[in-house]
């Protein structure tokens, strides 16, 4: 049995110095790799697969798709049982399933590899992300989930470089690095502590909820289905920048590819610098809904920019507010969520959070298409894509405050000048 410890109220250790936050942060970073890792090559997956270039985006729908339905369950087992036998299973799986992908040449096979994969991804991030919960505090959670997606950028920064260099040797070269998991899964199995979640409480006065309650009530609680869906809206401005970054930048403002690169790039390191400030940005607002309008702002106003900009150079600014507006928002939501959430359904939570915003992983490119295809006709391209772009990051700016508004209604209405 693994010796358990209290949960971490208040402390004057730096987060980054405890080992079982330092395990979560790798195991959260080479998870975040399912679908970066990939998507720089793709194009170099068309021959060795004898796939059409329309049918390898596959590829990242296969892992992101398992997500929607497990994660919801795992939320139920890991507050049922224990979260640290389903985290090493996960890394395990993520590993296993992702390398093995590099012996084969059948693309039947390799996505069933890849669903395979997208179920252990299910098992690793939302539950690093509920164990960060566990760990700490009101005080201390936002930096510490800020520090989580500071990681994930990293990875995501540094490993799709040696990917694409890797790729000159070999396509299935690339698809190794997934093998790091199973590492990690040894040092989290060895060494990481899981916390003890008896009689835990957060924010004063969590949201109290018998464990047999079920998904249904949790739903039903207004602050938190209005968390879980302004999260989840957070990522269609990003999935959007994703899928038409280089149309932007290529065709629109006669870039070139590295400059599409770059942003992508860009989108990381800010997003990692921002997030692992998130609480110190918090801290500044004696309102704690205040934060979140700010992340909002830089979030639509990045992506609106960014599909109006002249030239790559004020495309560049829209892409540092839009990786802001994510770290931010990215940290405060899901620290929000831990801290109201009872240790008995805080899985649930959590995992029915990371589903949402799978959602918006698959979904967002297949909308924004369907929205952009009968524009082309009359407008082109170019010009559909940015009018779609542009509708998107004013409609998400919108509904945002409309949730928190709605599931927050004194703090949101506390924040409105008396007349």
């Amino acid at each position: 049995m693994v010796e358990s410890k209290e949960i971490i109220q208040e402390t004057d250790e730096p987060v980054l110095w405890n080992h079982s936050f330092q395990l979560l942060l790798v195991a959260s970073g080479i998870a975040a790799l399912g679908a970066s890792l990939v998507s720089p090559i793709l194009d170099t997956l068309v021959g060795p697969f004898g796939v059409s270039p329309d049918r390898i985006g596959l590829v990242i729908s296969a892992l992101f798709a398992p997500a929607i339905v497990l994660n919801p369950i795992i939320g139920l087992v890991i507050d049922r049982y224990r979260r640290k036998p389903v985290l090493v299973v996960g890394l395990v799986l993520f590993g296993i399933a992702g390398s093995l992908i590099a012996f084969t040449t059948d693309f039947r096979t390799a996505l069933v590899l890849r669903f395979l994969q997208g179920c252990g991804f299910s098992a690793t991030i939302p539950v690093a992300v509920t164990l960060i919960s566990d760990l700490y505090s009101t005080e201390t959670q936002a930096t510490a989930q800020g520090f989580r997606l500071a990681s994930a950028g990293l990875f995501q920064f540094v490993f799709p470089i040696i990917g694409s260099l890797l790729v000159i040797f070999s396509w299935r070269a690339p698809f190794l690095i997934y093998a790091l998991s199973l590492p990690i899964a040894l040092f989290v199995y060895l060494y990481f502590e899981e916390e003890n979640r008896h009689n835990d409480s957060r924010d004063g006065k969590p949201i109290s909820l018998d464990s047999s309650t079920g998904l249904t009530l949790l739903l039903q609680q207004r602050q938190i289905a209005a968390l879980v869906l302004a999260h989840g809206l957070v990522y269609v401005p990003q999935m959007g920048f994703l899928t038409y970054n280089s149309i932007i930048i290529v065709r629109a403002l006669d870039g070139k590819p590295i400059h599409s690169g770059v942003l992508m790039a860009v989108v990381s390191i800010t997003l990692a610098i921002t997030a692992t400030q998130a609480g110190r940005i918090s801290g500044f607002f004696s309102n704690p809904i205040a934060p979140l309008f700010l992340g909002n702002l830089l979030l639509g106003g990045g992506l609106f920019m960014f599909s109006s900009a002249p030239n790559v150079l004020v495309a560049a600014f829209g892409v540092v507010g839009l990786g802001a507006g994510i770290g931010v928002l990215g940290s405060l939501f899901r620290s929000r969520l831990g801290n109201i959430a009872p240790a008995e359904n805080r899985g649930v939570v959590m995992t029915i959070n990371e589903s949402v915003v799978m959602i918006s992983f698959t979904f967002t490119p297949i909308v924004i298409g369907f929205l952009t295809s009968p524009l082309v006709e009359s407008v082109g391209l170019v010009d559909a894509v940015r009018l779609v772009l542009i509708a998107v990051s004013v409609c998400v700016a919108t509904l945002i405050p409309i949730l928190i508004g709605l599931g927050f209604p004194d703090d949101f209405s506390s924040m409105i000048p008396p007349r």
